[in-house]
């Protein structure tokens, strides 16, 4: 397998189980856990000396002491905490893998019908939903109230991007029912995210403005964001992107550029 770019290394609890080790252990057991991570392998006994980077004579006096923290299966030493955290990460990579190929299918498809040719005449006449609310909005007089109430519980939307009419609560909806437990829920709808959400709907992107253009469109963008590994926790620190970071329309547009 790869190399996995961070460890992770929990301070007190390794403090805590090496407090007697001598300063030559400590390193030659931190040598040993690192080597460990990086292969994703249990250690062979006959390169433990060299992994460690002592010689055969010290490696005898450290030997005694640092058996303790592994398994020995006649060839090999097993760390069993090492083991557990390995499964643990390439289970989380495999599923944000796993959601970015779904996406890309995705993405594929919805291209390939939009390539498809419409048969002439198909769509005479017809009138869709989005014409008929246009139309009432044009012949509706008292359009400053209308959108100030619509404010309240639904999305802006843009009359030369034909939206469609979505719901704060959906998006909300949307997003707990794909992104945790990768990110934590959202749980609260409040004012600055409304405000933010409607930042998402006034980007220009390519000509367009895609956070208009219906629920799905959201449904899709918080799928996509489970593919950036960085947004997942896969960085120094174990981080992870929340509602409020992923409804950032700075965020938004890396990651877009970056899908496209």
């Amino acid at each position: 397998m790869a190399a996995l770019p961070y460890m992770q290394l929990y301070v007190s609890d390794y403090l805590a189980d090496t407090a007697h080790l001598t300063t030559e252990e400590h390193g030659a057991y931190l040598l040993l856990l690192f080597n460990y991570w990086q292969t994703g392998k249990s250690l062979r006994k006959d390169r433990l000396a060299f992994v460690a980077r002592t010689s055969n004579e010290r490696w005898i006096s450290v030997e005694e002491t640092l058996k303790e923290f592994f398994h020995d299966d006649g060839k090999n030493w097993v760390h069993f905490r090492v083991e557990a955290d390995l499964a643990a990460v390439n289970a989380k990579s495999k599923t944000n893998s796993d959601a970015g190929k779904a996406s890309a299918r995705a993405r594929a498809a919805k291209k390939a019908e939009a390539a498809t040719p419409v048969p002439a005449g198909l769509a005479t006449n017809v009138t869709t939903n989005v014409d008929q609310s246009l139309q009432r909005n044009v012949n509706h007089t008292d359009t400053d109230t209308d959108t100030e109430q619509e404010d309240q519980n639904h999305c802006p939307q843009q009359a030369d991007d034909k939206p469609k009419k979505f719901s704060y609560q959906e998006i909300q909806q949307a997003y707990n029912e794909i992104c945790p437990p990768t990110f934590p829920a959202c749980a609260v709808m409040n004012e600055k995210r409304k405000k933010q959400i409607k930042a998402m709907g006034a980007i220009d992107f390519m000509g367009s403005k895609p956070f208009t253009q219906g629920i799905e469109v959201w449904r899709q963008y918080f799928t996509d964001c489970l593919t950036n590994p960085h947004w997942c926790g896969q960085n120094a620190t174990s981080w992870t992107a929340n509602f409020d970071f992923v409804t950032n329309p700075t965020n938004a547009i890396k990651l877009m550029e970056r899908m496209n």
